[in-house]
């Protein structure tokens, strides 16, 4: 138990060294066009190509969900504090469109378990921050943490 608390520290501590990534402001609330949680709040990237995964919005998944999709277009982001304080959250499943998870984006909820899919290539810091984390495991595509 300590070997993974010391771990979870660690992995915090790198996060935190990393800069503040951009992510938009608008913020928008419906229900996801494919498979996945319903009720998470969506925000579209600056692009205009993608969505961003802002928030749990009224969905009450213990299990989250993420699609790979929204209103037609990828959902390749989880924003940042997205789901931050979310004591309901114990599981959540990326599709292989998630390319980056933002800073604070699971941090102090109850998380215990997450797979991050190879397309995944930037976790922001803190990202896992005071989370009951079994295990975490880190695809080789990541580039920056």
């Amino acid at each position: 138990m300590k070997r993974l608390i010391s771990m979870v520290l660690v992995l915090c501590m790198v996060l935190s060294m990393l800069p503040v990534g951009a992510f938009a402001a608008d913020d928008t609330s419906s229900t996801a066009t494919t498979t996945g949680s319903q009720g998470l709040n969506y925000v579209l990237s600056d692009d205009g190509n993608s969505y961003i995964v802002t928030g749990i919005g009224s969905c009450t998944d213990t299990e989250v969900i993420i699609p790979a999709t929204y209103e037609g277009k990828p959902v390749t982001e989880i924003g940042n504090e997205a789901f931050q304080g979310c004591e309901q959250l114990t599981n959540v499943v990326l599709p292989d469109s998630i390319t980056t998870i933002g800073e604070w984006a699971f941090a102090y909820s109850s998380l215990t378990a997450i797979e991050i899919p190879n397309s995944v290539t930037h976790i922001g810091r803190c990202a896992f921050n005071a989370c009951d984390m079994t295990a975490v495991h880190l695809p080789a595509s990541l580039a920056t943490m």
